[in-house]
This record gives C-alpha cells, structure tokens and sequence, in this order.
C-alpha cells in the first residue's frame, strides 16, 4: 500500500530532551535580540532593491513596489512590505522600527522552519545527540543569527530550499510520493525570492533517475510543469510578462557577470571548508562507514553538490551566495560532529569548532553592518532643521535615507569645490570620512564637528586589515558652519 502521507516517520516529538529544548530555546531569543538590535545591511544592493522599497510603510506603495524597475523580480519587496504595513496600522511609525518587526518575523520563520525540518533529516539510532548538535548550529553557529534575520534574497529562499530537500527525504528513504510534490513546489517558491535556487531541482531530478519509477517521471514532470506555469503566471500578473523577471535577470547575468567580482571556480568549495574551522573536522575517520551515514543524506548531498557546482560555474562570486545552503550544510556536518564527538567528547577538534564559533558569535550577531551610515541618518532624523546633506567625494555610497521619515537632500561635492563653499547656513551640514579630513585642513577650521559616526568593531577591523576595500565603512564625521554648533 502506497503512504501518502507527508508526515509519515516525521517524529512526534522533535524537541525530546532537555538539551534540545534549551538549545532551541535560547537558539530562538539569539536570532530574536540579534533581530531587534542589527538593523545592519549586509549589501548595498539589496538595500536599494529591499529596504528602501519597503520603508518607511507610510510613504511607499505596493504600486510603486512593482513599478521601480531592477534586474529582480518585484515579488520580494511585494511580499515584505505586507508585513511593513501590517506593522505601521499596528502603530509602528518609526521605519527603523518597521524594519526591526520584519526582521524579527523573517527570524522566527526561518528558525522555525529550519529547527523543525533539520532535527527530523539528523535523527540517527536515538536522534538524541543528532538533534541537540543540529540545534546548536542553528542557533549558536557565529553566522546564523545575523543572515537569517536579513531580508536577503538568500535568506529568504533558504528556508524553501531546506523545506525541498526534506521532501525530497521522504520521497528518497520512504517512498512517500507527496515528498516528491512537496520537494518540487517548494524549490519553485525559492526560485521566486531567488533564481538561482532553482537549479536545486536538478537534484530532484537525479532522485527521481535513482528511482527509476515510470510513475516518478510522470508525477515529475506533471508537478514541474504546474510550478512553472504558476510562478510565470504571478511574474505575468506582477510585470506583464511570462517569466520576464527571470529572462531579464539571465541576460543581465550573460552580458555582465563577468565585469565584477570574478574569482576562481574553488572559491566556495574553499569558503565551505573555511567555515568547518579546519583543521577541526579534517583527520582520519577510522571505522567510519561514509556510505551508510550518508546514503541516507543523499538527498542532501546532491542539494549542496548540485548548488555548490553549478554557483562554482558563475564567474562572479559572493561569499553570501552560499547562504541558501548553509542549513543543508549542517545537516552534513552533524555525522562528522558526531564521530569525533564519540571518539573524544573533550578532543580540541571540538573545542576549536565550537570555541571558534562561540568568540565570533556576539561580533557577527551584534556588529551592524554600514553601523557609519545608518547612524548618521537617524542622527539627522532627529534634528529636522538640516535640509541638505554634502557628501565629500564618496563619503556617502550608501545613503540608507528610508531610514528617516524626513531625510535630507544629499548633495555630493569633490575635494576640488570645497574651497568654493563659503557661508552654508545652519540647515546644511557636511559629511566627510576620516581618510578625507587630512585633505580639508583649510575647509574644517572654520566648521565644527557635530559628532562622529564610527563602524562596529567588525568593520574597523575590516578597514585596518583591507583598508582599500573597506574605506566606505570608516568613520565618518559630521560638520557645520561654526554659528550653528548649538542647534545640534
């Protein structure tokens, strides 16, 4: 008799032991507090392509949302400013405060998700240690917290992914067929937040091919064809065109991913050992039986061989494109966790790895990202006299103005024009970065400082040890005409 159903050999109880629930509990209030407190943007672009088209919710429209044009589907920012919305009628007029309710909802919802399907694809002999470990990666593992509290586009599509690869598990080591629907719609609902998690539907395919059933192939290709139909249709609804996001999206990519940030095909295959803390997890693994821990794994193996081959292929590379199988990862790891867990509970492969994770845990959860440029808006936010900002040189790339309801104007000036600024009035002020002020000498002396904007600690250290890279993150000061120091 065929078992239809999904949750068939799911556990009842998937939080069991004391450990699991304080690891998921306190898992929880880490990405919540990291939520409420990092209102960091990770990229630039996704400032632009996001947040800025999501607040303040009072002054941007779902008809807007859809109008501005980019490379990206409007279906992120659509969907993310409902929950904007919901949080401005419930009286939140602050956008930053806006922006804190998002994150914290994307939080939960990703911690959920991850902490309930993860402990199920672990579970071993008892599932008790597998569980446990999965939940303390989760939870305490030093990125965690911080990207999947983001409105990235990766972020956003992790959990779908990691939603697929558990369907996937059921169809795999139970024969369940809904598994193989669950698996397929929901790396089609990935591939809305981000394209490029659809090719995790290749690995899919590759079950289906092990399998072998004709059956399989029909409910396959039956079930790909409605998920593509549907998310064509909503990106036909959204810009007037089937599929068009992903079509002006693929062009994009042929034409110019080649311009910037092309590194070799090993950078991510490196960047996933990096983030094993080797040598931790790199030794002789005696009496371990890889095919039998990881035939189970299957399904996960071929999510991040697939996701990580295919990304290897791209020329431009960013570590945060790993994002979306960073939960896949974990269930991978928890095996090899285990093994020397058992071998030597107390090894200084584990204290590395966990100790590791534990020093970088407050720095990446509570280091905010652009800390420099978002704490000068919401400086000028509260001072609603300044109507103008001047920028030297390229003081300012990021402007996160959707930070303030009523934001200046910026203006941006070169070294050259400053000598050419006589008398600004107390309603403009100026924004110059530390690396600039040695070249101002004459314009400073008869302007004071208002106040300085420094980077976490994060990010200074990231301007000291690549300061060409990382100049935009530096200190930036704020000055007026000397009259006007007392408004501030």
């Amino acid at each position: 008799m065929v078992k239809f159903s999904i949750f068939k050999k799911t556990s009842a109880n998937l939080f069991f032991s004391k450990k699991s629930k304080l690891a998921w509990s306190v898992g929880l209030g880490l990405f919540s507090v990291t939520a409420l407190i990092n209102i960091g943007i990770i990229a630039i672009d996704d400032y632009a392509c996001i947040i800025a088209r999501i607040i303040p919710a009072q002054s941007v429209t779902f008809e807007n949302a859809i109008l501005e044009k980019d490379i990206r589907s409007p279906f992120v920012p659509l969907v993310l400013l409902i929950f904007t919305k919901l949080g401005f009628y419930l009286g939140i007029e602050d956008p930053t405060n806006q922006l804190r309710f998002v994150l914290v909802l994307i939080g939960l919802f990703n911690f959920s998700v991850f902490s309930f399907l993860g402990t199920d694809l672990v579970r071993g002999k008892t599932g008790e240690f597998e569980k446990e470990t999965f939940l303390c990666l989760l939870g305490f593992y030093f990125l965690c917290p911080l990207i999947f509290t983001r409105p990235l586009i990766e972020s956003l599509s992790a959990p779908f992914i990691m939603l697929s690869c558990w369907g996937a598990y059921r169809y795999w080591n139970y024969n369940i067929p809904n598994g193989l629907i669950v698996a397929v719609i929901s790396v089609a609902i990935a591939a809305m937040f981000r394209f490029q998690s659809g090719i995790c539907f290749f690995s899919i395919l590759i079950l289906v091919a092990l399998k072998n059933r004709v059956k399989d192939y029909w409910l396959l290709i039956g079930i790909s064809l409605l998920a593509f139909l549907v998310s064509g249709g909503i990106d036909s609804w959204l810009i007037g065109t089937f599929h068009g996001s992903l079509v002006t999206y693929l062009k994009y990519n042929l034409n110019y991913s080649n311009t910037f940030g092309v590194t070799p095909f090993y950078t991510f295959s490196l960047l996933l050992i990096g983030l094993s803390f080797p040598p931790s997890l790199i030794g002789r693994y005696r009496g371990f039986s890889w095919r039998s821990e990881y035939r189970v794994h299957l399904p996960a193996v071929l999510f991040l061989g697939v996701f990580l081959f295919s990304h290897s292929l791209v020329p431009h590379k960013e570590e945060r494109f790993m994002i979306p199988i960073l939960p896949i990862y974990f269930v991978l790891l928890v095996p090899l966790l285990r093994f020397w867990s058992e071998k030597n509970s107390r090894s200084w492969r584990l204290k590395l790895f966990w100790g590791g994770n534990l020093i970088l845990l407050p720095l990446t959860s509570f280091n905010i990202p652009q800390n420099n440029t978002i704490s000068l808006v919401r400086f000028l936010s509260q001072h609603t006299h300044v109507r103008n900002i001047i920028s030297i040189e390229d003081t300012l790339v990021l402007y996160p103005k959707a930070f303030s309801l009523n934001p200046p104007e910026l203006l941006k000036l070169s070294l050259e024009d400053t000598e050419r600024l006589g008398e600004m009035g107390c309603s403009v002020v100026v924004a110059v970065r530390q690396d600039y002020e040695k070249s101002l000498i004459g314009f400073l002396s008869s302007h004071k400082k208002v106040t300085e904007f420094r980077p976490g600690p994060l990010e200074e250290l990231l301007v000291k040890v690549n300061p060409k890279q990382n100049l935009r993150r530096g200190t930036i000061s704020l000055y007026v005409d000397s009259q006007c120091l007392q408004r501030f």
